[in-house]
């Protein structure tokens, strides 16, 4: 090999040190920007992309809720047709004989109805009736009548519930044993009306 002179080392170093100079301004000034933009688009691609899919759960999700509601205002509407309207005290009369036909329950006193706004929320579109009951039962019959009869009518509700002795006969008279354990009771019912619509 030869050995070059020392001029042409020092044009070859400075040849290479442009070149690599040239290359480092490249490599900074167009390489590393079009990598830093190109990770900021990927980045940017991926926030987008998490985007969509949150907009399709949520489309899928309202989907989902328009279902529900349906079927809760269907739920609503069955529930609303079984609830006083009319004639509030025959009402009352014809919805309790019926279900008390399964039990041995006596109510041969109904008082007529007393509307009143429900203040539970603002807006609350219902009002309610309150009628007083009076009868007489064996205890397990009525608990079971009372525990039924709510289950069954969720929008009426008993309250201000009195149990007593049915009591004894008349002195001369016989008492039936079984009859003396009957109880005597008084609760209220306070149903739900069917607002006008």
């Amino acid at each position: 090999m030869n050995k070059l002179s020392k001029e042409k080392q020092n044009r070859m170093i400075a040849v290479a040190l442009v070149a690599a100079s040239i290359i480092a301004g490249l490599w900074f000034g167009l390489i590393s920007t079009q990598r830093t933009t190109l990770d900021e688009r990927r980045q940017s691609a991926l926030k987008a992309q998490e985007k969509v899919v949150n907009a399709k759960r949520r489309v899928e999700k309202e989907k989902q809720v328009q279902t529900e509601l349906e079927e809760v205002k269907q739920q609503l509407k069955e529930i609303e047709d079984g609830m006083a309207s009319g004639d509030l005290y025959s009402w009352l009369i014809q919805t309790v004989n019926k279900f008390r036909v399964r039990y041995k329950v006596e109510i041969p006193q109904f008082s007529r109805e007393q509307v009143s706004d429900v203040n539970l929320i603002p807006g609350f579109p219902y009002r309610s009736a309150t009628f007083t009951l009076r009868g007489s039962a064996f205890y397990h019959d009525f608990g079971k009548f009372i525990a039924d009869f709510e289950n069954a009518f969720p929008f009426i509700r008993v309250a201000n519930l009195e149990l007593e002795p049915l009591g004894l006969p008349p002195t001369g008279t016989q008492a039936n044993p079984e009859e003396q354990e009957k109880l005597s009771f008084r609760f209220d019912l306070i149903t739900l009306i069917k607002p006008n619509t």
